[in-house]
């Protein structure tokens, strides 16, 4: 298959060519990807900063799932 481990996604992103904001998205997405929102919004508002657009979007993104978690844990079973 074509799955690639988180560790070798940052492996990868290590070696790219990318500027700095393309790099500190794509390694925000991994981390929102892994459910680690702390660091995924710790990336993404650096993209963010730097104004790269796709990194507003992100954490959009970011911010619907951290709500979605924050609804489901007042639900009352």
């Amino acid at each position: 298959t074509n799955d690639v481990s988180g560790a070798e996604a940052e492996k990868y992103l290590k070696k790219a060519e990318i500027s700095a904001p393309e790099y500190e998205n794509a390694v925000g997405v991994l981390y929102l990807l892994k459910s680690d929102y702390k660091q995924a919004k710790l990336h993404l508002i650096k993209a963010a900063e730097s104004g790269l657009e796709q990194a507003y979007f992100n954490l959009e993104e970011l911010n619907k799932k951290e709500e979605d978690i924050r609804s489901m844990t007042k639900l009352d079973y």
